[in-house]
């Protein structure tokens, strides 16, 4: 369907967020994780490429898990019974979204890992940040109690 307005255009894609959230388990998990490596990223104080890097490949992640729920929901349409092509599509979807899980891993261990290997600096910097700590650890509860724990609808609205 093609929109008549820019605003429509907005609207129907922040539907197809909100769908996704209500309808998918692993983007609430990713948008959950994304979540905690930037909060960290920024209470470590990371360089302002290395977060751009990190916000990069958490909305890969994120963009990834959406493009294999829409093919999902298309398959799901077109095809009515179990066809093996249906199958492989699905799986090669998922595989996608692996393969940006990992690479996104990898670029946090590029990240982080040389500040954890210093972890005395930056235990420091987390005790010298206890409110701020405390309130990002809040928030992580409540995203995690509103994106994981609680169910919310296997459909989709329209």
């Amino acid at each position: 369907m093609k929109s008549s307005s820019l605003t429509d255009s907005f609207r129907y894609a922040w539907h197809g967020l909100r769908d996704a959230w209500r309808a998918e388990r692993n983007i609430r998990v990713h948008v959950l994780a994304a979540f905690l490596v930037l909060y960290l990223a920024w209470l470590l104080e990371v360089r302002t490429d290395e977060f751009v890097v990190l916000c990069m490949v958490s909305g890969m992640v994120i963009v990834a898990e959406m493009a294999n729920t829409a093919l999902e929901a298309l398959i799901d349409l077109v095809i009515k019974k179990h066809d093996p092509l249906a199958k492989t599509a699905k799986n090669a979807a998922a595989g996608a979204v692996l393969v940006t899980s990992i690479a996104a891993v990898l670029v946090g261990i590029a990240v982080f890992g040389s500040r954890f290997a210093n972890y005395e600096e930056q235990i420091a910097m987390l005790r010298a940040k206890l409110p701020a700590l405390a309130v990002g650890a809040a928030l992580f509860i409540l995203l995690f109690v509103v994106s994981v724990a609680v169910p919310l609808s296997k459909k989709s609205s329209a």
